[in-house]
């Protein structure tokens, strides 16, 4: 099973370049060395391409020409469904689902009804969008604030919509970030530093060697 991030034309081809180099193609000078590795690999394998998003990015041409393997693709782009052979549309987290993640990650003691009826309210602000109920969570559970995040988070919307960056965003955007801005205003200033530094990097494999 190999994992190709599909967010841009980099990352998918650093992924590649990846399985090459993983597979033990010595001479491997590009990134289409590991498409022309799972070409000529005859046993069976999967790729799963994850947040292709992005719908100016041909994925066709990352798709190995052969019957021997299976490509699964991620996306928040319905156009994909256009160039795949099957797809499945998710539909989006049951409230009774995303109460219960919020709660996972928020809370660690019994609630009152109060609190409980606040959970369900900060679900339903947040559409039950998973990466913003988790990000929630995290934030009420450090700073103990759960009667009044729902508070925090109307207020952090209202200023959103007062700014440019939301004219384009959709509702998962807004709610996403309003829950990472909400988290980000706590962090010490050195924290502040450290996270702009690995924003220059790519997400995954951040060497731990590089603050040592």
């Amino acid at each position: 099973i190999y994992f190709i991030t599909a967010n841009t034309e980099d990352s998918i081809q650093a992924s590649f370049y990846d399985i090459a180099m993983d597979n033990g193609v010595v001479d491997a000078q590009e990134w289409k060395s590991g498409l022309h590795w799972l070409l000529t690999h005859e046993e069976s394998w999967l790729i799963i391409m994850d947040n292709a998003d992005d719908p100016k990015i041909s994925l066709e041409r990352y798709f190995p020409s052969c019957d021997h393997g299976n490509i699964m693709i991620t996306s928040r782009n319905a156009e994909l469904q256009n160039v795949v052979g099957q797809s499945l549309e998710l539909q989006d987290m049951i409230p009774d689902d995303g109460i219960e993640l919020l709660l996972k990650h928020a809370v660690d003691k019994p609630l009152s009804s109060n609190e409980q009826e606040q959970v369900v309210q900060i679900a339903k602000e947040l559409y039950y969008f998973p990466l913003a109920l988790v990000q929630a969570g995290a934030y009420i559970k450090q700073q103990k604030c759960l009667l009044t995040y729902l508070k925090f988070l109307r207020n952090e919307h209202k200023q959103l919509l007062e700014k440019k960056l939301t004219q384009s965003a959709d509702r998962y955007q807004l709610s996403v970030y309003a829950t990472w801005n909400l988290s980000w205003g706590q962090r010490s200033s050195s924290s502040k530093v450290l996270l702009n530094i690995c924003s220059h990097l790519h997400y995954e494999k951040i060497p731990r060697l590089l603050f040592e």
